[in-house]
C-alpha cells in the first residue's frame, strides 16, 4: 500500500507566527489572536485533565473553577489586545467553555483504562477542532488487534480504512495508522466521550474521542522553527501540543530512537507510520539541519507521562511520531 502521509492535511492550510523576530512582524493581528485563543483552549483542556487526576488520587470531588477562571482571563486578554482584529469576539461561552473536548471530559463520568503493546496498531481519524490550529482525534477501539492477523488481512483492513469515506464533520484523508513502538501505552479514557461510526463492518461507534492536538510550529530542513508554512521551503516536521491522558513506557535494555534538537530537547519515537520498511526507517523522513537522529539502548526503564499535555514531533513527510522527553 502507499505511504502517503494523511495526518498532515490539517497543517497544509495553516498560517501563523514565525518564531524569529523578523518573521513575527509579518503576522497579522487576526492570526495572532487566533493563535492566542488556540493556546488558551489547549491549556484549559490540560487543566481539566490535571484537576481530574488530582481528584482521582485524593478521592475527592473535582474542582475545575481555577481552570475556568484562568481560561476566561487568557481568552479575554487576547480579545482586549487584538480587539476588532480577532476573527470573532464575545464568543467565550460558546467557543470556550463549551469546547467539545472539554465537555467530554466533564468529571464524574465512568473511566476506562486502555493498554496497548509494542507492534499493535493505533488507528485514528480527525475533524477540525473548535478553535483554530486544532484537531479533535478519534481512535478505533476495535482495531488495536489488526496487527495480530495474517499480514495480508491486516493490509486489506488498513487499505479499506484509509480509502473509506468518513462521516460528515471529519476531515477527508485524515485516516492515520501507526505501529506502536513503546513497550506499553496506557491511557485513561472517559466512556462518555463522543464516538463515531466509521467502519461499516463493525457495529456501533468503534471510534472514541481520544485527544485534541494543536499545531504550535514547524521545523524546516534548515533547522528553523516557525508557525508558518510557506510553500517555498522544505519542512522536516511539525510540532503539536496534544491534550491527552496517555503514557508510554519502555523497559531497561530496549532500544529507542531519538531526535535531539540543537538546544538539547529530546524527542522519543513512539509511533511509525504503517507500511514503513523497518530497514529503511532512517531514510523515510528528513532530519533538520543541526538535529541529531540516533538509536540508544536504555540502561533504565523509561516512562513518558504527558500528565494531560504532550509536545510531539511529527515527521513530514513520513508521518512518524516522537514525544518530547521531559527535562
Amino acid at each position: 500500500m502507499s505511504r502517503t502521509p494523511r495526518a498532515l492535511c490539517l497543517t497544509l492550510c495553516l498560517v501563523g507566527l514565525s518564531l524569529s523576530p523578523a518573521a513575527a512582524r509579518s503576522v497579522s493581528d487576526s492570526q495572532a489572536c487566533d493563535i492566542a485563543k488556540s493556546r488558551s483552549a489547549g491549556r484549559y483542556s490540560q487543566c481539566l485533565l490535571r484537576a481530574e487526576r488530582k481528584a482521582l488520587r485524593k478521592n475527592t470531588a473535582t474542582d475545575t473553577q481555577s481552570c475556568e477562571a484562568a481560561f476566561e482571563r487568557s481568552w479575554l486578554k487576547a480579545e482586549a489586545r487584538y480587539g476588532d482584529a480577532c476573527p470573532t469576539t464575545g464568543d467565550l461561552a460558546s467557543t470556550g467553555l463549551a469546547l467539545d473536548y472539554a465537555a467530554a471530559n466533564v468529571p464524574g463520568g465512568a473511566r476506562a483504562i486502555t493498554q496497548f503493546s509494542r507492534g499493535q496498531l493505533i488507528v485514528e481519524v480527525s475533524m477540525p477542532g473548535p478553535v483554530p490550529f486544532s484537531n479533535v482525534t478519534f481512535e478505533c477501539e476495535a482495531c488495536h488487534n489488526w496487527s495480530a492477523l495474517d499480514p495480508a488481512e491486516t493490509d486489506a483492513l488498513v487499505a479499506a480504512f484509509v480509502s473509506a469515506s468518513l462521516p460528515p464533520g471529519f476531515t477527508a484523508g485524515s485516516q492515520q495508522v501507526f505501529v506502536l513502538q513503546s513497550a506499553r501505552s496506557v491511557g485513561l479514557v472517559a466512556t462518555n466521550r463522543p464516538g463515531a461510526d466509521v467502519l461499516p463492518d463493525v457495529p456501533g461507534d468503534e471510534f472514541r474521542l481520544i485527544a485534541q492536538p494543536t499545531v504550535v510550529g514547524f521545523v524546516g530542513t534548515d533547522g528553523s522553527q516557525q508557525i508558518v508554512f510557506p510553500p517555498n521551503k522544505a519542512w522536516a516536521a511539525f510540532l503539536v501540543d496534544v491534550v491527552s491522558d496517555r503514557s508510554h513506557a519502555w523497559n531497561a535494555g530496549d532500544e529507542i530512537h531519538e531526535l535531539i534538537a540543537p538546544d538539547g530537547t529530546t524527542y522519543v519515537l513512539f509511533g511509525i507510520e504503517y507500511g514503513t520498511d523497518p530497514a529503511a526507517f532512517e531514510t523515510s523522513f528528513p532530519v533538520a539541519e543541526g538535529w541529531i537522529s540516533r538509536y540508544r539502548r536504555l540502561e533504565d526503564d523509561l516512562v513518558l507521562d504527558s500528565e494531560g499535555l504532550a509536545r510531539v514531533y511529527i515527521a513530514f513527510p513520513g508521518g512518524h511520531i516522537w514525544q518530547r522527553l521531559s527535562p
